[in-house]
């Protein structure tokens, strides 16, 4: 669950996407308690407050983290059962620098009925979000494995899983259900780091 904290380990530069310091950073260890009064004085200007919210955060290749968070992929895909132990959590999704190589998504939104003018308009809006920053929160659930008997050609299981992670094949992948996402008022700036790590948010960008 998301804890409200106190302690000042996000700062602001005036009209720049906030910056956050991720609590797995080694550099925060040294940064952390050294925000100029300019910057401390930013953050309350912006937020209003002090509160802050603590998520775990991913992060997805685009288009994907655009599709998660507009909605229309709603089951995230691993080779590691990473997500197993957020069922149930809200997590902070983080748009990573690099493009997905592959368009099974878009595959997958033509199965659906969207004409290529839509997906475009789509991942064109997502992109307006910037690369290298931590864009909405999305709440997880259930996570399980797709075995091989899900794959087989008599099973129709992992094709409604495919479907709704826009990818395939699924076989011996873990695979997320996601649900409820929502951008965020303004995207934080952020490095990325690989698996699960903290992040906090201004409880006023929400």
């Amino acid at each position: 669950m998301a804890v409200r904290l106190t302690k000042n380990n996000l700062c602001k530069s005036r009209n720049k996407p906030y910056e956050v310091r991720g609590h797995n950073d080694a550099r925060n260890k040294e940064t952390s308690n050294k925000l100029t009064k300019d910057e401390e004085e930013c953050v309350k200007q912006d937020t209003g407050s002090d509160d802050r919210v603590s998520y775990p955060c991913i992060s997805a290749r685009q288009p994907y983290a655009g599709l998660m968070l507009n909605g229309f992929k709603t089951i995230e895909t691993r080779w590691t059962p990473m997500l197993k132990e957020l069922s149930n959590q809200t997590v902070a999704i983080h748009i990573a620098q690099r493009t997905w190589e592959g368009d099974e998504w878009r595959d997958g939104l033509c199965q659906r009925g969207l004409s290529h003018m839509q997906i475009d308009c789509i991942v064109t809006e997502a992109e307006n979000c910037a690369r290298g920053s931590i864009a909405g929160l999305i709440d997880v659930g259930e996570t399980w494995q797709c075995s091989a008997d899900d794959s087989s050609d008599d099973g129709n299981k992992a094709t409604e899983w495919e479907k709704d992670a826009l990818l395939k094949p699924l076989e011996e992948k873990y695979l997320t259900r996601l649900t409820n996402p929502r951008w965020l008022k303004k995207p934080i700036k952020s490095r990325g780091q690989k698996g699960v790590w903290t992040v906090t948010i201004p409880a006023k960008n929400i």
